[in-house]
């Protein structure tokens, strides 16, 4: 993979950094790579080569490239960092090997780093849904407004999820009602980075932190560091596209990249958001909004799952976020379907559930999740009762050929 062509230029909207990507061993057209803003954010964009250079070494490794090549003086510390990412994915998912020859990384070497922006300048990532949204609100409660580490700007990036930037006019607007009260500066940006490997899957396991570090580099002539919000509480930590283990290899001598406090549990955070007005009033959970008028959908998973949570904290009759003030029993049925990456999140739902006289909701989620630990149970023992059949087929088929 070659990354060249980097320039930054006007548009009729705004201003634009861009590079085109070229795949040397996949079949893959070549992809030009960019990032706008609006006029009046014109002077926070950077042809930084560290947000290219983030962005293109997980997809070239998923991919088989053989190397990464930017003609351009890279940070020693991103490098390093990129490296033990490769090598964190190589460990964590069996479909790299442990043998697999990793991307050589070609470029040149920055030897005396770029200076941190001065004052420094904290900012976070803001999407509206309850992690990002709990980041912003105990960062209020635990840092005075003059400390270098309470943000100063909340970072929207559009052209990650069609079904919801179609709705960014009505998202902005509610995102700035909070980013007001909370005396942050609200700054959009677009990109479409994620087309170098646009994968629901790729993204949720692999690709998620390095897109957000993409952006933030592009933005490190004004920000000295950013917060990525955690999606997961430390006791529950899988493997994942954005982890704790694996964000902070994206920084850089001038940029610090966060990966946000994972000592809360979803609940906690929720508590977190739905205590505070603003955000109890605009939060945007839903991956797929139906309406401009109504940005959750009210019956996703995700969306049962904030709504189960502010049943339990007799607050989803007191929000405007959702359209029913109530959730029935049928629809968790329905809508909750366990996997994996979600499962950490019921029990204590569950609880909460019981605690504020809800037995007919935590009852459903009860028996969801008795249902799956059995299937996985059941799915455990035929794998372990057909290991021997196999390994009998195997020494039969092997005595025949000799």
């Amino acid at each position: 993979m070659i990354i060249t062509d980097m320039q930054l230029t006007d548009t009729a909207e705004g201003c634009r950094v861009s590079a085109v990507v070229i795949w040397e061993d996949n079949e893959r057209p070549s992809q030009e790579i960019y990032f706008e803003v609006e006029k009046p954010n014109a002077a926070w964009l950077a042809a930084n080569p560290h947000a290219f250079l983030a962005a293109a070494v997980v997809p070239a490794m998923h991919f088989g490239e053989r190397r990464v090549a930017i003609d351009a003086e890279i940070c020693p510390s991103l490098l390093s960092g990129l490296r033990r990412i490769m090598r964190l994915f190589q460990g964590w998912y069996a479909h790299y090997g442990s043998t697999a020859v990793l991307p050589r990384i070609e470029v040149d070497i920055l030897s005396a780093g770029r200076p941190p922006v001065n004052p420094p300048h904290t900012a976070f990532f803001m999407s509206g849904g309850i992690d990002s949204l709990a980041t912003l609100r105990a960062n209020q409660l635990n840092f005075p407004a003059e400390h270098p580490d309470a943000f100063k700007t909340a970072v929207v990036v559009y052209g990650l999820q069609e079904e919801v930037d179609i709705y960014h006019k009505e998202m902005l607007a509610s995102l700035s009602a909070i980013a007001a009260d909370a005396s942050v500066t609200l700054l959009p940006i677009s990109t479409n980075v994620r087309n170098l490997a646009d994968d629901w899957q790729f993204w949720a396991h692999e690709f998620e932190s390095a897109v957000f570090a993409s952006v933030a580099h592009v933005l490190s002539r004004r920000i000295s560091a950013i917060t990525l919000a955690s999606s997961d509480y430390e006791r529950d930590l899988i493997p994942h596209g954005s982890h704790p283990l694996l964000d902070p290899n994206y920084s850089s001598s001038d940029l610090r990249f966060v990966h946000d406090d994972v000592t809360l549990t979803r609940l906690e955070k929720t508590r977190l958001v739905a205590e505070w007005e603003p955000t109890l009033q605009r939060m945007r959970v839903c991956n797929f909004p139906e309406s401009a008028a109504q940005l959750n959908c009210g019956h996703c998973e995700k969306c049962l799952r904030t709504m189960l949570a502010l049943v339990g904290m007799g607050k989803l009759n007191q929000t405007k976020a959702f359209a029913a003030d109530d959730v029935s029993p049928e629809l968790v049925e329905t809508a909750v379907q366990l996997d994996r990456d979600i499962l950490a999140f019921y029990p204590e739902l569950a609880r909460l559930l019981h605690q504020a006289g809800r037995d007919d909701l935590a009852n459903v989620l009860e028996k969801k999740l008795r249902h799956y630990t059995l299937d996985k149970q059941k799915a455990r023992l035929r794998r372990v009762s057909r290991r021997p059949l196999a390994t009998f087929k195997k020494k039969v088929l092997h005595q025949q050929m000799n």
